[in-house]
């Protein structure tokens, strides 16, 4: 073989490596960007925390979901809460109230999530003549992010929905 198909050979196997490795690239960004995020490793005090500061909440208001009267005032099962808070404003006419719970299972974060519909049904009523409360129990934030799930009642759901979307 002379110089000149060695050369030739030699570009194409270059070419070829360098096709192989940006296809492994596109598939590992594709896989990156289509995986689910999770929310695994998030403590729900952590989340409830940084909620209630962008809610103006008083932290010191909270209540665990692991205690049976809480739970129970919630229509929560506290067995399938792994984790869970809930934090009411201390204005007795507002309905503000954010509730973080972490299920146990697939099967407990199902229960929460209906537990947590009645909740926003009973505000709805109890509000329902409450102009200024009932429009921000429309526009809550009630959202499920593998095993946890927020019910947010406050003038800053958007800002508490991008914080808990970013959670990892």
């Amino acid at each position: 073989m002379n110089n000149s198909a060695q050369s030739r050979i030699k570009s194409f196997q270059e070419v070829k490596g360098l096709k192989k490795i940006f296809m492994l690239l596109l598939a590992s960004v594709f896989l990156v960007s289509c995986s689910k995020p999770t929310v695994e490793n998030t403590s729900a005090l952590d989340a409830a925390m940084s909620f209630t500061e962008i809610a103006g909440f008083d932290f010191d208001n909270t209540e665990s979901l692991l205690d049976i009267n809480t739970a129970e005032r919630y229509g929560i099962n506290p067995s399938d809460v792994e984790e869970g808070y809930v934090v009411c404003s201390t204005e007795d006419a507002s309905a503000d109230k954010l509730i973080i719970a972490k299920g146990k299972n697939v099967r407990s974060t199902e229960n929460i999530e209906k537990s947590l519909s009645n909740v926003l049904i009973n505000l709805s009523a109890t509000y329902k003549d409450n102009p200024e409360e009932s429009k921000k129990i429309e526009n809550h934030l009630f959202k499920t992010r593998d095993k946890m799930t927020i019910l947010a009642i406050s003038e800053y759901t958007d800002e508490i929905e991008e914080i808990f979307n970013r959670l990892d």
